[in-house]
């Protein structure tokens, strides 16, 4: 079973490591917000030992998805989308290891505006090839109408195209 509490219980550690407390504990388990006034979920932030790992997704409180990120206990790992307020994808990312992968951004009228993309053989390529050969990388995922961790494959979110991509961003769960 997985803890499951309102944001509002946690507090953050005062000792520069800014760990996640429940009580005077590191806390492990889901931190969820509902918006007061429609009592819709508006936020979801999994973390393992007070540090963020996992997903986290935000809503506005009509209901509308606006960001889904994903973390490892080393950092961030696994697809991290945006939206505008409207549903019209703002940014989507893939990273590994702490690095990202590649970058893409639309305008409110979905136009592509911006494209990034590391270059294979760079310094930050490798740093990630040898991150990835030396740990275990895995993207950690949560059911929104359970609220249970699970995991998602290996690499999953990184090898679309960029139609695909911009499709993938359109899509809200």
């Amino acid at each position: 079973m997985t803890a499951k509490v309102d944001v509002n219980l946690l507090d953050v550690s005062d000792d520069g490591h800014g760990d996640v407390l429940l009580g005077d504990a590191p806390f492990s388990g889901i931190a969820y917000e509902y918006d007061e006034s429609t009592s819709k979920l508006v936020g979801l932030v999994g973390y393992y030992f007070g540090k963020t790992c996992g997903p986290s997704r935000f809503w506005t409180p009509g209901g509308q998805l606006t960001a889904e990120l994903y973390y490892t206990s080393s950092g961030r790992h696994g697809p991290w989308r945006t939206w505008y307020a409207d549903g019209s994808p703002k940014t989507h990312s893939y990273w590994e290891c702490d690095h990202w992968l590649w970058h893409f951004e639309w305008d409110r009228l979905g136009n592509l505006i911006k494209e990034r993309k590391l270059a294979d053989g760079s310094k930050y390529m490798r740093e990630v090839e040898k991150r990835l050969r030396t740990g275990s990388w895995i993207v950690i995922d949560i059911d929104v109408e359970t609220m249970e961790f699970f995991e998602r494959p290996q690499g999953w979110g990184k090898d679309l195209s960029p139609e695909q991509r911009h499709i993938a961003s359109s899509t809200t769960k």
